[in-house]
């Protein structure tokens, strides 16, 4: 994660079912109402498709599939959080977006092994907030591995 300070980074966070997560807003391009998606033959299980967004075409990750969580039907307030990995744009589904919220990059925890059966290799770590415990997703490990 990079700082905006020697000690606090931003991070915008969202929901998938219950649970609060993270990611380095640095990293997001932007959020985004969820569109029709076009299914893509042979592609893995966690990505539905693409979309088009302003002429660039967008994977869609869908991050509950992707983690071993159970999915929530697509609702009003699901969104497309887009981020740009690789030269390519990525948008993870997710079904809320919340705020963007400074941590202090000292007392993130480090992840267990295992949050509610997910495995902690997928996250750069834990810090507790005001709106619950926040679990900051490490892209690399989501998309690379």
């Amino acid at each position: 994660m990079e700082a905006v300070d020697s000690q606090t980074t931003l991070v915008a966070s969202f929901h998938i079912g219950d649970m609060l997560f993270g990611i380095d807003a640095l990293r997001v391009e932007e959020a985004i109402k969820v569109v029709d998606i076009t299914a893509v033959p042979h592609a893995p299980e966690h990505i539905p498709g693409v979309i088009n967004l302003r002429g660039r075409i967008v994977t869609v990750v869908n991050l509950a599939k992707k983690l071993g969580m159970p999915e929530s039907p697509i609702s009003e307030s699901s969104r497309f959080i887009i981020i740009s990995w690789h030269d390519e744009y990525i948008g993870f589904l997710v079904d809320s977006v919340s705020d963007v919220v400074a941590v202090d990059a000292l007392s993130v925890q480090p992840p267990p092994s295992n949050v509610r059966g997910m495995q902690g290799a997928n996250f750069e770590g834990v810090q507790q907030i005001d709106a619950g415990l926040l679990i900051i997703l490490k892209v690399s490990a989501v998309l690379d591995g």
